[in-house]
């Protein structure tokens, strides 16, 4: 294509375009001046709407930020907790004194229940019930609420509410409040409109609203209209009957043209809405008119001319641009041929081909990568779709051949699973993808698709699956009573025991009903035991686990017995989304007191057995490295003896090891056996297993730091490992020990993603890194079990 060819196809069209769009702006401006005033208008009450709430924004970001401040004060806390007046007199007087050059006009201190301590602003009264919308909420939530509300005077007062908690506990709230009727009626100055608000007579009372616009002064008439009293007013000597045609107009319009004194005005109403959602008056935004249609003509035929200037202007430097446009075409063929390399790379690299069957010609084409996944070399000619069949299993061609002819006669996608039978006997399973193309009347003319090897994923979906298996097999042969609850109480699994313990035959009578109505709904001694009070449920409330032995369970048959249980939450993305429960009848415990040591042994037993059965249980989730815990125990233990450590702290570290791994419980199953290198998205999921195991072991009384230990194996002497990036001593000996063991045995060991590297090469690596990413010491002890000492790995 030459210069020519594109002047003639391109420019040309164009300049008649222009000129058509040019001929019908001038004749839509003309159309359209008589309602340029109103359009106008309407754009100016959307930026007074804007500035308004955005001044509220703002004003509320500053008072929130000081509350913020103030939350941090320790004094202020101790002053809500004491309930001192004076004590909260003495901190918030003087802080006040600073709010007032700030323009904040009310400073309160409010119990947690809502009733009022102290007003900073007007300290003789106090006592009352703060039923404000703004105090509800933050109650409620538990964050910083704000939002204008209507105060007895007619004023608007902006109010900013911050609970403040002492130890995960409610003790009280901080109040900060600003009068903001300035931010309505300084629309004038600021945005060259006038505005008139009136609120509605229902929301006040007459003396005070009087009181009020007297301490403001501003006029007041409170009979001037039957409904609804002026609350602001910014233009001058306007008349009673010019307010009365704004505010109560003769039709029900969102816009009305109003005269005074010579001027014309258009007035838009907007509703205020208080922060309860009341509408409890009106906005009403008055634009100057009278001059602006001329001023818009004269500003049209200006922009007209000028708008056709440029038209010209553009018309030529387009033309000069299309010289240069067969090298960018060039240009452009190039990079599709590089994308086009790359589409193929990538291709292999997920071992998806592509094909195209011309239906006319009954012509077959395959990408390289198709003749890759189906081992088949290239043949001189073009194939056809019989001989696609003739690739398929033989149990599988009529499947596939029935799915692609549907897929044609309802032209619908052509989407199906089967085999593949290699020359040497090997299965391969694919998922063929496709779609057809259709001539004017119906008839199909060409298919294209992809295909992808997935005998990988397969396999390691019915690993998973078996695994997921030997998960339940794990939880049902514990002694201990399992269940799980979400955050409104309803139960999501139950282990056998949990079913024997409460009489239940089958898992479905428990699955979904609220386990705190089932078998927690009352005391020992008959009491009721309402669910806001169940201890279990603190865990939802303040993030901790709980134990209790002092409380009893019911069965099915309406008996109960004593119970010793553990309540601990799960998190997902740092957010509590349930708890595990896990229980013991303790029935001969209580009857015999005096094996009371006896029985707390047991328990102890029972719950060691229990974190073995969690161990066994991330083992079983993650099919490629079981047994890489116990493995680690063995070593760290090996080396905390070469060093010699107390034996009590070897013990801690093997226990720490065994579970080191717990958090990977919360990662999701595919990622674990994931065969292929993980996205930045997956390896961070992958990080944040030593956070989620410390967050599942922190409540657990252990004489050992073995959440510690499972929160800092990642952690590197030099500050470069994760969560935290602790450094040298900041990190404990037990987590220096298992974090050596890890490594080694990890590098040793198989991966999803590679084969073991070996133990020379893992040996290499903490030895190459002994003082950057190891404790030189653990390392030490480690070469010398392996080089002197003949320790292998079980």
């Amino acid at each position: 294509m030459n210069k020519i060819s594109l002047t003639k196809r391109i420019l040309l069209p164009l300049a008649l375009i222009l000129s058509l769009l040019f001929a019908g702006f001038i004749f839509v401006i003309n159309r359209q001046l008589d309602l340029f005033d109103v359009v106008t208008v309407e754009s100016a009450s959307q930026i007074v709407a804007s500035n308004y709430q955005q001044s509220l924004d703002n004003h509320a970001e500053k008072m929130i930020g000081l509350l913020e401040l103030m939350a941090t004060d320790d004094r202020i806390s101790e002053a809500l907790v004491s309930g001192s007046r004076q004590q909260m007199l003495e901190v918030g007087m003087p802080l006040f004194e600073h709010f007032r050059k700030l323009n904040i006009t009310h400073f309160y201190f409010h119990s947690a229940d809502r009733v009022n301590l102290l007003r900073v602003h007007q300290p003789p009264r106090f006592g009352d019930l703060i039923n404000r919308t703004t105090a509800i909420e933050a109650v409620k939530t538990g964050k910083p609420f704000w939002g204008a509300e209507l105060g007895p005077l007619g004023t608007f007062t902006l109010r900013v509410v911050k609970p403040i908690y002492v130890q995960n506990k409610l003790v009280g709230l901080l109040e900060l409040g600003e009068e903001v009727d300035h931010l309505i009626t300084r629309m004038k100055a600021f945005l060259g409109v006038d505005v008139v608000v009136t609120i509605d007579k229902q929301f006040l009372k007459r003396a005070s609203w009087e009181s009020g616009m007297a301490m403001l002064k501003r006029q007041a008439d409170w009979d001037q209209f039957s409904s609804v009293v002026v609350n602001a007013n910014s233009i001058p000597n306007s008349s009673p009957g010019f307010l009365g045609g704004v505010i109560v107009p003769s039709h029900e319009e969102s816009m009305n043209h109003h005269q005074l004194n010579g001027k014309e005005y258009v007035a838009a109403k907007l509703s205020l809405v208080d922060v309860g959602q009341r509408q409890v008056g009106k906005l009403f935004v008055l634009y100057d008119v009278t001059y602006l249609s001329k001023e818009t003509r004269d500003t049209t035929v200006l922009a007209a001319g000028i708008a056709a200037s440029l038209a010209l202007i553009l018309l030529f430097i387009f033309y000069r641009i299309l010289s240069r446009t067969e090298k960018v075409i060039d240009a452009s063929q190039q990079k599709i041929a590089h994308e086009h390399d790359a589409l193929i790379e990538a291709q292999k690299l997920a071992r998806i081909g592509s094909w195209e069957l011309d239906l006319i010609h009954n012509e077959l084409w395959w990408s390289d990568e198709c003749y890759l996944i189906f081992e088949r070399d290239k043949k001189p000619g073009v194939a056809s779709y019989a001989d696609f069949l003739e690739s398929i299993h033989p149990e599988d061609r009529h499947l596939v051949d029935q799915v692609y002819t549907e897929s044609l006669e309802k032209h619908t996608e052509y989407n199906v699973v089967h085999r593949l039978k290699m020359p040497d006997g090997r299965i391969k399973y694919v998922n063929e993808i496709g779609e057809s193309i259709y001539d004017e009347n119906g008839k199909a003319v060409r298919s294209a698709g992809t295909i992808q090897d997935i005998t990988e994923r397969l396999q390691s979906e019915k690993a998973i699956h078996e695994k997921d298996g030997q998960i339940r097999l794990l939880l049902d042969s514990t002694a201990e009573a399992i269940y799980g609850i979400d955050l409104d109480g309803n139960c999501t699994f139950a282990n056998a025991a949990c079913l024997r313990m409460l009489g239940y035959d089958d898992v479905s009578e428990l699955i979904g009903e609220n386990m705190h109505t089932l078998i927690h709904h009352t005391h020992a001694n008959g009491s009721p035991y309402p669910q806001k009070e169940c201890r279990i449920y603190e865990a939802f409330r303040t993030g901790v686990g709980t134990h209790v032995d002092d409380e009893v369970m019911w069965r099915k048959d309406g008996s109960s017995f004593p119970v010793s249980y553990w309540s601990h939450t799960v998190t997902k993305d740092d957010q509590i989304t349930g708890s595990v429960v896990a229980f013991l009848d303790i029935t001969e415990q209580i009857k015999n007191r005096d094996e009371l040591e006896i029985s707390h042994a047991q328990l102890m037993a029972s719950l060691e057995g229990t974190i073995s059965t969690i161990t066994k249980i991330v083992d079983a989730r993650d099919p490629y490295t079981a047994g890489h815990q116990q493995r680690v125990a063995d070593l760290a233990s090996n080396i905390a003896r070469e060093m010699g450590l107390d034996e009590n702290l070897i013990v801690g570290i093997s226990l720490g090891a065994k579970i080191h791994d717990i958090g990977k419980i919360n990662v999701p199953a595919e990622l674990l056996s994931k065969p292929t290198k993980l996205t930045n998205i997956e390896y961070m999921l992958i990080q944040s297993h030593p956070q989620v195991g410390s967050d599942i072991l922190k409540d657990i009384e252990f004489p050992w730091p073995v959440a510690e230990i499972a929160h800092q194996h990642h952690e590197r002497m030099d500050g470069s490992g994760y969560p935290k990036g602790l450094k040298g001593d900041e990190i404990i000996l037990e987590a220096r020990v298992v974090a050596v063991a890890d490594v080694v045995e990890a590098m040793a060991s198989h991966r999803p993603y590679r084969p073991g590297l070996g133990i020379d090469e893992a040996l290499d690596e903490i030895m190459k890194n002994r003082g950057n990413f190891y404790d030189p010491q653990v390392v030490d002890a480690c070469l010398r079990l392996f080089k002197e000492k003949g320790y292998t790995l079980s």
